[in-house]
């Protein structure tokens, strides 16, 4: 029996239109999984969906930060075997002017859903007994600090110390929590959020291995996804490219 298999197991993935979402979501279809396809995007997800390995996949177009629009599709959704929650935003402000929109606006959608989504997930059970959760931080919530991202490394450090608590709680049941916290990627998000092409390289350098690709990180989710990682819970993995050796 191959460990790293993920052959009819059922895959809620939060965020997989894009970027390290979509990429996930190509990795857990090759390795044999059913993907649940979740984003905002519409023809994002049918473009990803259509081109995903193997038959049995399905797309909800949602908001996950809208309770109506989860409400709607949790219903509509069999119950899953493992959950990725990739959806993220960043906006950078100095410290001494964030207001109360800024705070509210990343930490809806990078911990205020996840939280909300997962106590729904509980709530209705559509949690097996073994399931595997993973939630995608970032580097920024523990080491790689950077002017004008309080509010973000916030919001990720939040959802890590909640997936430690969250593992306990779950452990009962054999469900596994693990986030998995990745370096700079090269995705659309981070073109978006860069001021141009020659700081990117100025970070690039910061990198002994450079920056990742989307596959770097999707691979390391479809592990802890699968009993390879049976007796990983409660842990952060970096994938950081060799960016905390320095």
């Amino acid at each position: 029996m191959n460990p790293f298999t993920l052959e009819n197991r059922n895959i809620l993935i939060i965020g997989a239109s894009s970027g390290i979402g979509k990429a996930t979501a190509c990795a857990v279809a090759e390795s044999g999984g059913r993907v649940v396809a979740v984003g905002r995007n519409l023809d994002a997800l049918q473009s990803c969906v259509s081109s995903l390995h193997g038959n049995g996949h399905t797309f909800f177009q949602c908001d996950v930060t809208s309770e109506d629009d989860v409400n709607a599709m949790l219903p509509r959704i069999e119950k899953i075997d493992g959950m990725v929650y990739c959806a993220g935003t960043l906006e950078s402000f100095p410290t001494k002017f964030i207001t109360d929109d800024m705070l509210r606006r990343q930490f809806e959608t990078n911990y205020f859903a996840a939280v909300l989504l997962v106590s729904k997930l509980q709530q209705l059970r559509m949690l097996n007994k073994g399931a595997s959760i993973v939630f995608l931080t970032s580097v920024a919530a523990e080491y790689a600090v950077e002017k004008g991202n309080a509010i973000y490394s916030s919001s990720k450090a939040a959802l890590t110390a909640y997936a430690r608590v969250l593992a306990k709680e779950l452990s009962g049941r054999r469900i596994r929590v693990n986030c998995v916290a990745p370096g700079m990627v090269r995705t659309p998000f981070l073109d978006r959020f860069a001021a141009d092409e020659e700081e990117l390289q100025i970070n690039e350098k910061k990198y002994p291995f450079g920056f990742g690709t989307p596959e770097d990180v999707a691979y390391a989710i479809v592990y802890l996804l699968s009993d390879a990682a049976r007796w990983m819970t409660g842990s952060v993995m970096n994938i950081d490219g060799g960016l905390s050796l320095s």
